[in-house]
């Protein structure tokens, strides 16, 4: 099960390196000698990609943050310029 950080993404653990280099094909990423438990492990790496929110996906590159932020503050002033419900 790959896992998932800021600048890689883990795919893997491996005991022999040839069962890494294999996985290394496999996801065109990189091995990485550690130490686990006090035991040589050869670990598989690619590079992160650049995560997108579900939002962002669906409403497009246009929806960062700070656009949606302005949009709600303009929202909030257009309410306000509205005339009042039951007043003449």
């Amino acid at each position: 099960m790959a896992g998932q950080g800021r600048r890689v993404v883990f795919h893997g653990s491996f005991a022999e390196k040839r069962a890494a280099v294999a996985k290394e094909r496999e996801v065109d990423g990189f091995i990485q000698p550690t130490m686990i438990r006090g035991q040589r492990r050869y670990t598989v790496m690619t590079a992160a990609t650049r995560r997108n929110s579900p939002m962002t996906s669906t409403l497009g590159s246009w929806a960062t943050p700070w656009t949606l932020g302005l949009l709600a503050v303009a929202a909030i002033l257009f309410i306000k310029t509205l005339p009042a419900q039951g007043q003449s």
